[in-house]
Formats: C-alpha cells, sequence, structure tokens
C-alpha cells in the first residue's frame, strides 16, 4: 500500500545527499572574506535548527540559484543566505543561533584595515 515503514537504510541514503552542485562553505570563503570583513571560515557557528556546533567552512555550499546558500553539515538546514543585487547585498543569518568571533578574528580585521588604507 501507499504507507510503508521508513527503514534505516533509506534514511542513510537520504542524508547522504551526493549532490553535484553541493560544495563546501570554503568555495564561498572569498564572498565570506568580503562581507565580514576577514577570513571567516574557521570561525565556529551553531545551527538554529539541529544545536550543531561547527567551523562555518563546513557548512555545505550550494552556489548555483539567485544566491548563496549555505547549509548545515549536520541537519542540512539552510544557515545562511547570501543575495547579491545590484543595489546591495543580503545576508540572511537566521539559522545560525549565533557566529562566535574571537580576539583573533578582530586581529585580523584590524590588520585588514591597515593594510587597505596605505
Amino acid at each position: 500500500g501507499s504507507h510503508r515503514a521508513l527503514r534505516t537504510d533509506e534514511l542513510r541514503k537520504e542524508r547522504t545527499m551526493d549532490d553535484p552542485m553541493m560544495l563546501d562553505a570554503n568555495a564561498v570563503a572569498g564572498d565570506l572574506a568580503e562581507l565580514f570583513g576577514f577570513e571567516v571560515t574557521a570561525t565556529a557557528h551553531r545551527c538554529a535548527h539541529c544545536g550543531n556546533i561547527a567551523a562555518v567552512g563546513t557548512l555545505l555550499a550550494w552556489t548555483h540559484g539567485p544566491g548563496v546558500t549555505l547549509r548545515c553539515s549536520g541537519c542540512r538546514e539552510v544557515v545562511i543566505r547570501i543575495v547579491r543585487t545590484p543595489r546591495c547585498t543580503y545576508l540572511d543569518l537566521s539559522g545560525a543561533s549565533y557566529l562566535e568571533i574571537g580576539p583573533a578574528d578582530a586581529d585580523q580585521r584590524s590588520r585588514r584595515s591597515r593594510t587597505t588604507t596605505r
């Protein structure tokens, strides 16, 4: 019939997501650095959906669309969206409970601003 039990092997197959369009967030590291002002891929984030804590670079990136979508490597829910228009850039971080930006990141921003103002 139309109702059947979901087997664990089916769940595993569904979670592998062998999507040729999927990359890791390191593929958009330059875009992220431009938006945040520092290299952000090693920065920790927490997924608002499942609570997974990992580096931003571990997010799964889909870049073939009207923007960039970064999904949690644990639950596959959207964590970050980036859309560039001729007028502005939209950055949606609603899927992240937080980004952990530490003193090293602040130092990196400071060094970068000094080199761009010379």
